[in-house]
Order: C-alpha cells, then structure tokens, then sequence
C-alpha cells in the first residue's frame, strides 16, 4: 500500500515523492525524508490528502495496510461534513484512484 500511496502522489502532483540522484539517495529519502505535502495541487480535498498521509506513513504499523481499508477511506472523504466538492481539475484524477481501488480489492 506503501508503494500505491507513492503512485497516486506521483500521480497528482506530476513528481515522484522521493527524490534523488542514485537508487541509495532515493531509499534513504524513503526511510528518511517526508513528502513535500505542498507539492499536492492546493484543491485536493482533506481526505485525500490524509488518504495519502495515511498510506506514506513511515511506521508501517500506523499505515494504512490493505486496499479494502483505503477503498473505505475514499467513500468516506466524499461524505464528510463540509467537505468541499471535488474540482474538474482533480476528478479524473480521482476517478482512477477508485477504479485502481476497486481492481486492488476485487470489487
């Protein structure tokens, strides 16, 4: 799920999540470094972006750990009370969020 958060950042902000020159930047960057959470675009709804915080964690055990638990995750961030609607800027994206969730889950 680790690896899926790090796809769907990717995938809204255009960059990987974890930057660096060589393959050993990169994996210290994973066991060291944040997510840059300005990157997100500034429109993406608080669910999402705690959906993500959730899946990048760094302790594995406060992380999200299966698909079911995310696809659950992503009907409630569109429900919240005073959740602001989802922009056509980011509902394709989105779209796909579900539909890879939903393949993840056999649903």
């Amino acid at each position: 799920m680790f690896a899926f958060g790090a796809v769907l950042y990717e995938m809204l902000t255009g960059q990987p999540v974890f930057a660096g020159e060589t393959v050993a930047e990169i994996l210290a960057a994973v066991l060291k470094a944040e997510p840059d959470w300005n990157r997100l675009p500034a429109d993406t709804p608080p669910g999402i972006r705690r959906l993500l915080w959730r899946f990048l964690r760094k302790d594995r055990n406060r992380r999200l750990d299966t698909a079911v638990a995310a696809r659950i995750e992503i009907e409630e961030a569109g429900t919240e009370p005073g959740a602001e609607p989802v922009t056509s800027r980011n509902r394709e994206r989105l779209a796909w969020l579900v539909a890879a969730i939903l393949l993840l889950t056999n649903h």
